[in-house]
């Protein structure tokens, strides 16, 4: 499938993405295409979809993308349909920010209430609201027998997946799926359950006893099946809170089988599971409740259902044998193959040479930020001034929350900030030819790393140790290096994306930097592994200049250090010497040599 052609222009890259994308749909393999950014995977689907005359069904998280699409599909002549969202296209979701209270609407939707039941169903909202009027030449997505097939391409987000008759027969496109997709977390509260703590056949009466019936199997086997035998249906009135999964999230509680880390797990099986119901429930110990609802496909021998799965990413997670379709597959309940259209190789060739992309790494240290405790906020100042100084202007930062809180943005040359939470299919920076990325992020690592090794059925521990010592095992060790490296590799390229933009410089204050990305600067060239050292800025002054003597005049001023450090660090480095007084460019002065 994959052309072995040398890559020397963009247009060869979209070829060759585009022709995996087609040869995937004609050998109906469903499958992670991993292709760089601005590869043209969007763009190539359009094509694909169009050239073949098939159905398909395009999911991202990427509003802005829907416009988009729709237009490449509707110029091939293909007819388009956006799906109705709840909080984009209902006149009554209301968050209530700026109000004493949310709107019935917003209330209904979070407690899990479906669209179709708060529009025909309630008084939530009125008639002639924007999601109404679209609603009812979409009954297909609640009745089987009204067609879609009128439309050539369904454009929407993941949690349209789930309704079968959207991806029916239709190739199905997800388009830099994010790694939460399918995933919701619930805080476990009285509110929630209210419902099932009410009903005199269910034997516990508050969200604590249902915690402590674990630890008497007896008791337990009595709640299972009571719970079991409840006839629950949500409520939709004003006064009720109970959530449409609260069933769902009492039996997590007390079907799942503890991992021996805090963490207990229910309903892990085969992902070709065909289970109408099937999800997957994971308890941690910090009362909250994740559950893993698949979307509506049934397995990989389904009947009705996709024609072809395609999952488009820049950046798969991927590390060992942790690979992007094994972190996938069990979410989507279908087994996908991972296809890379460039290789390793010629990845690095794309990011360097095509996209003109060059990456100066800054530090040796992983630099895990998430926290804040570990935040170097002098160091990385000096080092957004020398980017500023250095480049001419104000450059914008990507971080972790709690870094980014401790950088002074009227005291430091800083155009804009970028959280790292954000960062996937975010193009704010796509036009800046230059940028800084500092630390790395840990995702909530402690806890995030051990709930994803419960939703795979894996106990994963930390060893208690901090910095290079730090383990999580076998399991979860590659799971944290493969999502910090994900995530830096993600806000590295968000810089320069533009097509207007010939040239982009990132200085990656970071040592977490996916091995296909290409480093101009390595750690070994600066001495101690830091960029912002006064003794590796002189040197990298003097390269510059092409200088191999000078005085401490000719530096200060010009580095982003004062002459008595200056000074100290010429007489204690073993990469300077003092040579013959009057040999420099001040009369009667002493000189210092310089190996560069």
């Amino acid at each position: 499938m994959e052309d072995k052609n040398s890559l020397e222009s963009q247009q060869d890259v979209y070829d060759r993405v585009k022709k995996t994308i087609s040869g995937c749909i004609e050998d109906k393999l469903d499958c992670v295409i991993k292709a760089p950014p601005s590869s043209g995977k969007s763009y190539s689907s359009a094509q694909v979809i169009a050239d073949k005359g098939i159905h398909a069904a395009y999911f991202t998280a990427r509003r802005d993308l829907y416009g988009e699409f729709k237009q490449w599909c509707e110029d091939r002549g293909l007819t388009v349909k956006i799906l109705p969202s709840m909080p984009e296209d209902c006149d009554s979701y209301d968050s209530g920010e700026g109000s004493s209270t949310p709107s019935k609407a917003y209330k209904l939707y979070h407690r899990g209430i479906s669209p179709r039941t708060i529009h025909h169903e309630t008084e939530a909202c009125h008639p002639a609201c924007e999601y109404a009027r679209k609603l009812p030449e979409l009954k297909g997505e609640y009745n089987k027998d009204i067609p879609l097939n009128k439309y050539d391409v369904l454009i929407g987000n993941t949690k349209h997946s789930h309704v079968e008759p959207f991806v029916r027969g239709r190739t199905v496109f997800f388009d830099d799926i994010s790694k939460q997709a399918f995933i919701k977390e619930h805080e476990v509260t009285e509110s929630k359950l209210t419902a099932i703590l009410e009903d005199d056949s269910f034997p516990c009466n508050s969200v604590d006893f249902i915690y402590e019936t674990r630890g008497s199997e007896e008791f337990r086997q009595r709640a299972i099946e009571a719970l079991d035998d409840l006839d629950f249906e949500p409520r939709t009135d004003e006064s009720a809170t109970t959530h449409s999964d609260a069933v769902k999230i009492v039996s997590t509680i007390l079907k799942s089988e503890d991992l021996g880390n805090g963490f207990a797990v229910y309903g892990y099986e085969d992902t070709d599971s065909s289970d109408e119901e099937d999800y997957i429930g994971v308890k941690d110990g910090d009362r909250s409740v994740y559950l893993l609802n698949r979307p509506g496909f049934v397995g990989n021998n389904r009947g009705i259902s996709p024609d072809t799965i395609i999952v488009l990413t820049g950046y798969p997670v991927e590390h060992g044998n942790l690979s992007f379709p094994v972190w996938l597959n069990w979410r989507l309940g279908v087994h996908t193959e991972l296809i890379e259209p460039l290789s390793q190789p010629e990845r690095k060739k794309y990011y360097s040479d095509i996209m003109g992309l060059s990456v100066v790494q800054t530090s040796e240290d992983v630099k895990p930020y998430s926290s804040g405790e570990y935040v170097t906020p002098q160091r990385d100042a000096k080092l957004i001034k020398l980017v500023a100084r250095d480049h001419n202007e104000d450059v914008p930062i990507i971080s972790t929350k709690k870094a980014l809180t401790q950088y002074d943005e009227d005291e430091l040359p800083i155009s804009d900030k970028m959280n790292f939470a954000n960062v996937e299919s975010n193009n704010q920076f796509r036009k800046e030819d230059v940028g800084i990325v500092l630390g790395s992020p840990e995702w909530r690592i402690h806890h995030q790393v051990r709930l994803i090794g419960a939703f795979l059925d894996q106990s994963v521990e930390w060893n208690e140790k901090k910095g290079t010592e730090k383990s999580f095992g076998d399991v979860g060790d590659p799971i944290m290096r493969a999502f910090q490296k994900d995530i830096v590799g993600q806000a590295i390229l968000r810089f320069g994306r533009d097509e207007s933009v010939e040239e982009s410089t990132v200085y990656v204050h970071t040592d977490a930097i996916p091995d296909d990305i290409p480093v101009s600067e390595k750690p070994d060239e600066m001495v101690g592994g830091s960029y912002v050292s006064t003794e590796n800025q002189i040197l990298r002054y003097l390269r510059d200049e092409g200088l191999d003597q000078f005085e401490i005049n000719d530096i200060d001023g010009e580095i982003e250090a004062s002459r008595s450090s200056i000074s100290k660090e010429v007489k204690k480095s073993d990469r300077f010497e003092l040579i013959e007084k009057g040999s420099g460019p001040i009369p009667d002065v002493w000189g210092i040599g310089c190996d560069v």
